[in-house]
């Protein structure tokens, strides 16, 4: 049966997001959610693959500042400007580098409104958000020594959450470079991220 009013939500996310508050359970609310997962990933990875996305992780971190490098205490998170497919994204509204504390504090919130769930949480803060001890950080230091785990969260207010965990070697041999001048390249390198073209997603299955 139809979700009552899902017809009416602007975004199929906003519909899923209903769903969770009610904690429906069934095979077809699987099947959505499946599909949203795989045409986000299908989106994102094209993200990751532009050759601006680099330099927009190294630079919003500060990575090459040194004393002020934010890659060991905060993560980038990046709103979606979404469609009206499912997990179509029809661009990169906006970025902030934010502090772990504060990026837990908020999916703590997520919680508490039913958005989602105290294992997923958990889940989130032992793989994602653990800059010095996620487990697949620790095993690729087994063969890259300076890894670091460099997470970018994209979302969606109140809908969507993907986590891309990127691991890069992180080197003290290189320049020191301004704080300003990073943020400038970051900032450049994100507005070449916004301008790039997506990949089509599958069309929506009916919502009843």
């Amino acid at each position: 049966a139809p979700f009552p009013n899902a017809t009416k939500s602007k975004h199929w996310e906003e519909s899923l997001i209903m769903l969770h508050q009610v904690r429906l359970k069934s095979s077809v609310f699987d099947s959505w959610n499946l599909l949203l997962n795989n045409s986000l990933k299908l989106q994102l990875e094209a993200v990751r693959r532009h050759p601006s996305f680099e330099p927009f992780l190294t630079n919003a971190l500060r990575i090459e500042t040194q004393k002020q490098s934010r890659h060991k205490t905060h993560v980038i998170t990046v709103e979606l400007n979404l469609g009206t497919e499912l997990g179509q994204i029809l661009g990169l509204k906006e970025y902030e580098v934010t502090p772990v504390a504060k990026v837990i504090e908020n999916l703590s919130k997520n919680v508490e409104q039913g958005i989602m769930t105290q294992q997923g949480l958990e889940k989130y803060k032992t793989e994602y958000l653990d800059l010095e001890n996620a487990p697949e950080l620790l095993r690729s230091r087994q063969q890259y020594p300076n890894n670091a785990l460099l997470p970018v969260i994209f979302y969606a207010r109140n809908s969507v959450l993907y986590v891309m965990p990127n691991f890069s070697e992180i080197m003290n041999n290189h320049a020191e470079y301004p704080v300003k001048k990073c943020d400038k390249k970051a900032r450049e390198a994100f507005v070449q991220l916004q301008r790039a073209q997506l990949p089509p997603v599958p069309p929506s299955p009916p919502l009843h």
